[in-house]
C-alpha cells in the first residue's frame, strides 16, 4: 500500500467519523423503535446516508433493535391502558362530563397520537418491501431508520455528542414535564385522600405519554428543518445547474416526494390534535359558564356513583370530583390551570414543530426563489422548470378548507356537548 492509498484510506475515516449520528439522537431514535434490523443502505450517490453503526457487529444491532423495540411495546401500551380506564371509569356519567371530555375526547388522543402512528407505522414497515423507492410518498417511509438519517444528513453543524437543535428538545420536554408536574401538584394538594391505585396507574400513563409526545415532536421536527435545508440545497443545485432540464427536474421531484411524505403526516396528526383542542376548549367553557351557579362553588357538579361498581369501575376515584376539593379557591386554580394546560400543550407543541398550520408555504416559497434566482440566459429553462414545479403540487382549496373546517366542528360539537349535558 502506497502513500497515496494510506492518505485516502486515512481521509475516508475522518470522513466517516464526522458523518456519524450524535450518540443523543441514537439514543432519542432507540427510545423511539427507530432501528432496523439489518443496517440501513449506504450508498454515496443519490441515497448517501450517516451509517452509525459502521464497525458494530451484526449481533449488535439486532440486540439494540430487539431492546428497542422491547421498550416501545412495554411502554407504549401503560399510556394506553391509562386511556381505556378513563373511557370505562367515566363514560355516560353526565357529573363526571368536565374530566371526561378533558382527559378522554381531547387529552389522551393528542397524548398518544405520536405512539398509533410510530407503532403503525412499525408495523406496515415490517409487513411491506424493504426495498427503497426513489419516488415513494408514503409518510409510512418517515419511520424508516434509513430515511430518516437521509435526512438528518441534511442538517448541518453539529457534532457527535450534542443533540441538533438542543434548545428545541428541551424545550418540548420542559413542555411535557410541566403538565407532570401540574397533574403531581393536583393530586398532593387537592387529591391526597382519595386516590386509589388506579390514579396512580393513570399518572404513569400520562407520565411515558408525555414523554414520548414530547421525542415524537422533536422527530417531526427534525424532518422539518431537514426538509427546509432540503429545499435550500435544491435551490443551490438548480442555480449552479441551470440549462440542465433533467437534472433539475430529477433534484424538484426527490424535494417533492420528501415534501409530500412529510405534508401527509402533519396533515393526519394535525387533524386530531385540533379537533381535539377546539372541541375540549368549547367544552369547558360552556361547561363552566353556562350557569351562574357553577362558578360559585367549581366547575364540576356534585358526584354521581355508579349503582353496584363491578370490576376496575369499584376501584375508579369518583371522589375525586366532589365538590369539597374544589371550595378551595387555590385548588379550584391548580384544576383549572391543568385542565388548560392539557389541552394548550399539545398545540404549542405541534404549532411549534410546523411552524404554522401547514407547511404548504414552503413549497410556494421554493416557487418564488425559482423566479427570483432565474436568469435571462437561460430562460426557457427556468420557464419550463418552473411551471414543473407548479404542476406537481397545483392548488388545492380542498386542503386549505380542511384546515379550517376541522377546529371549527370541534368548536361546534365542544359547544354542543356542552350545552346538552347541562339540560
Amino acid at each position: 500500500m502506497d502513500f497515496q492509498e494510506v492518505t485516502l484510506l486515512i481521509n475516508n475515516s475522518r470522513e466517516k467519523f464526522k458523518t456519524r449520528v450524535p450518540i443523543m439522537l441514537m439514543v432519542v431514535m432507540w427510545s423511539l423503535g427507530i432501528i432496523d434490523w439489518s443496517p440501513p443502505r449506504c450508498d454515496g450517490n443519490q441515497y448517501y446516508l450517516y451509517c452509525p453503526f459502521i464497525g458494530r457487529s451484526r449481533l449488535h444491532r439486532k440486540v439494540t433493535f430487539v431492546v428497542s423495540v422491547g421498550w416501545v411495546f412495554t411502554t407504549a401500551p401503560t399510556a394506553y391502558f391509562g386511556a381505556i380506564t378513563y373511557f370505562v371509569c367515566f363514560f355516560g356519567l353526565k357529573e363526571h362530563f368536565l374530566r371526561f371530555v378533558i382527559v378522554v375526547v381531547c387529552y389522551q388522543p393528542s397524548l398518544i397520537s405520536g405512539t398509533i402512528i410510530f407503532i403503525s407505522a412499525f408495523f406496515i414497515n415490517r409487513c411491506k418491501k424493504s426495498d427503497i423507492d426513489e419516488f415513494n410518498m408514503s409518510w409510512i417511509n418517515l419511520f424508516q431508520e434509513s430515511v430518516f438519517l437521509q435526512r438528518i444528513n441534511f442538517i448541518k453543524k453539529f457534532n457527535m455528542f450534542i443533540l441538533p437543535r438542543l434548545a428545541v428538545y428541551v424545550f418540548f420536554n420542559i413542555c411535557s414535564l410541566a403538565v407532570s408536574f401540574v397533574i403531581l401538584l393536583l393530586y398532593i394538594e387537592v387529591y391526597n385522600d382519595c386516590l386509589t391505585w388506579v390514579s396512580y396507574i393513570w399518572t404513569a400513563s400520562e407520565f411515558i405519554g408525555l414523554i414520548y409526545l414530547a421525542q415524537f415532536c422533536y422527530f417531526l421536527y427534525l424532518y422539518r428543518v431537514s426538509l427546509e435545508e432540503q429545499f435550500k440545497e435544491t435551490e443551490r443545485f438548480t442555480k449552479g445547474n441551470a440549462g440542465k432540464l433533467e437534472d433539475c427536474t430529477k433534484k424538484v421531484k426527490n424535494l417533492f416526494c420528501s415534501y409530500f411524505q412529510l405534508r401527509k403526516l402533519f396533515l393526519l396528526w394535525l387533524s386530531i390534535i385540533f379537533f381535539s383542542i377546539t372541541f375540549g376548549i368549547a367544552a369547558y367553557a360552556t361547561w363552566s359558564y353556562k350557569k351562574p351557579e357553577v362558578q360559585t362553588n367549581s366547575t364540576v357538579l356534585p358526584t354521581q356513583y355508579p349503582i353496584h361498581p363491578k370490576g376496575i369501575k369499584k376501584y375508579c376515584p369518583y371522589s375525586c370530583d366532589d365538590p369539597k376539593y374544589f371550595e378551595n379557591q387555590h385548588h379550584l386554580l391548580i384544576y383549572n390551570v391543568l385542565a388548560f394546560a392539557k389541552l394548550l400543550i399539545p398545540a404549542v407543541l405541534s404549532f411549534s414543530v410546523m411552524r404554522g398550520l401547514d407547511i404548504k408555504y414552503m413549497w410556494n416559497r421554493f416557487i418564488l426563489r425559482l423566479r427570483l434566482i432565474s436568469t435571462t440566459d437561460h430562460l426557457d429553462f427556468w420557464n419550463t422548470l418552473i411551471r414543473y414545479t407548479k404542476d406537481l403540487h397545483p392548488e388545492n382549496q380542498l386542503d386549505t378548507k380542511l384546515r379550517f373546517i376541522i377546529p371549527v366542528l370541534g368548536l361546534a360539537f365542544g359547544f354542543l356537548g356542552g350545552w346538552k349535558s347541562h339540560e
